[in-house]
């Protein structure tokens, strides 16, 4: 015989458990902190790309410097031809990539 005054309902952990239900699938991103001295000092000659024959370098581009830290950040640097050809027809590039 089971006595219902000590039977316990398991409790709930909110902390863990409102942690648990919340989109489990979506990572925040981290922004890039602007008081970071690396984030400020950077600079183009930072990012050295040698000109190569029938490529465009994002160089050639004259695009804003945020835009080029990312590019450079990520490793890009030559554009794809549709880059290269649609970029500079447009007058606001950053708007492109």
């Amino acid at each position: 015989m089971t006595d219902q005054s000590t039977r316990r309902e398991p409790q709930r952990n909110e902390t863990t458990d409102d942690k648990k239900s919340s989109n489990p699938g979506r990572r925040r991103r981290r922004r890039r902190n602007d008081k970071d001295p690396a984030t400020k000092s950077w600079d183009l000659s930072q990012f050295q790309v040698p000109p190569m024959p029938g490529k465009t370098r994002f160089h050639d581009l004259d695009l804003p410097l945020g835009l080029m830290h990312g590019i450079a950040d990520h490793k890009f640097e030559y554009c794809s031809p549709i880059q290269a050809r649609s970029l500079p027809c447009i007058p606001s590039a950053a708007m492109m990539l």
